[in-house]
């Protein structure tokens, strides 16, 4: 019997788009739209965003929504400049072809996942491990790495 995988790609890019166009978030309203062109280089401006705002009080209150919105984000960078055909797909079919992501600890981090089927990479986790470690955790150098294999 032949499972059926969902795909959330229209629903992770829309997503991604919250992050800089939320009328009801005012930490969108920060933001510049023309500055998300899903270019590497703009990765930026989610680094300098994520370096200031871990700082602030409302930042444990909007953490899930934050790495939600920045990995979608980064993902979606991903997926534009990578060679591979990336999709976007949530934990439990993710366990499908890929069953190694049940070791891994259950945090907002896993929740959608990019995958060809052959190659996982985890976008949210990226963005959760970058807020802990600072810029050891280059979300420019992940992306660009992801774009060359």
């Amino acid at each position: 019997m032949t499972k059926i995988l969902h795909i959330f790609d229209d629903e992770v890019h829309e997503i991604s788009i919250l992050l800089y166009l939320d009328p009801q978030d005012p930490n969108a309203q920060k933001f510049k739209p023309e500055q998300f062109d899903y270019s590497i280089e703009s990765l930026k401006y989610i680094e300098k965003y994520l370096l200031k705002s871990r700082k602030e009080n409302w930042f444990n209150e909007t953490y899930n929504r934050i790495v939600l919105r920045c990995g979608s984000y980064l993902g979606e960078v991903v997926k534009k400049h990578s060679k591979r055909e990336y999709h976007w797909f949530d934990y439990k079919t993710a366990m499908i072809f890929e069953p190694s992501i049940g070791n891994y600890e259950n945090s907002i981090g896993i929740h959608f996942v990019l995958s060809d089927q052959d190659r996982t990479v985890f976008p949210l986790t990226k963005i959760e491990k970058f807020i802990k470690n600072n810029k050891e955790n280059s979300l420019r150098s992940f992306a660009q790495v992801l774009s060359e294999i």
